[in-house]
């Protein structure tokens, strides 16, 4: 197990999140809390993923605002995609799984992937865009800029991020977005 403390660094906002490997993979467990448009907000997400880090599914609830969120993703038998029990329109067969209110799944691509210094992969993640609440493909761009540090991209939105691990292959800083708190 590992775990972490980040601090949001664009807005007031922190996030305490923790790694397992269980018998059959991996699981992310967290809670965010967190200002998005002037909205104050916490949740608490669990994802799962196999043991190559393929995300295979996330509850989450909580609250931003006056909105009570509650969010059920998880794979049926064939491996597609569902949302609180009804199949995706779009983005059922995407290996990845991205959380926009958190930069944990960041980590289970980059662990996915497994690229060598230099290489660069883009790629089609399942995307929470937190906006509106909707999941839909999200274009992504992942570059391994150093032993310890990658370059984030969503082409479609003008985004790119450095992100920053540590020797155990936490998630140290995002940009200037996100950035894990000494304790």
């Amino acid at each position: 197990m590992t775990s972490v403390l980040w601090r949001r660094c664009d807005q007031p906002g922190q996030e305490a999140c923790r790694i397992l490997q269980t018998a059959h993979g991996w699981e992310m467990r967290g809670t965010v809390v967190m200002s998005e448009g002037a909205q104050p907000g916490a949740l608490t997400y669990r994802a799962t993923f196999d043991a190559g880090w393929r995300a295979l599914g996330c509850e989450m609830s909580g609250w931003q605002g006056a909105r009570e969120i509650a969010l059920s993703l998880g794979r049926d038998g064939q491996g597609r995609w569902r949302r609180d029990g009804v199949p995706l329109a779009e983005g059922a067969e995407l290996p990845d799984l991205d959380l926009g209110f958190s930069p944990c799944t960041n980590l289970s691509t980059i662990r996915r992937l497994g690229l060598t210094v230099g290489a660069t992969r883009v790629l089609d993640a399942l995307w929470l865009d937190i906006d509106d609440w909707q999941v839909k493909p999200l274009r992504q761009s992942y570059h391994r800029s150093g032993a310890l540090s990658y370059v984030y991209g969503s082409p479609d939105h003008g985004f790119s991020a450095e992100l920053e691990l540590d020797d155990t292959g936490m998630l140290r800083r995002y940009g200037s977005l996100w950035e894990a708190v000494d304790i």
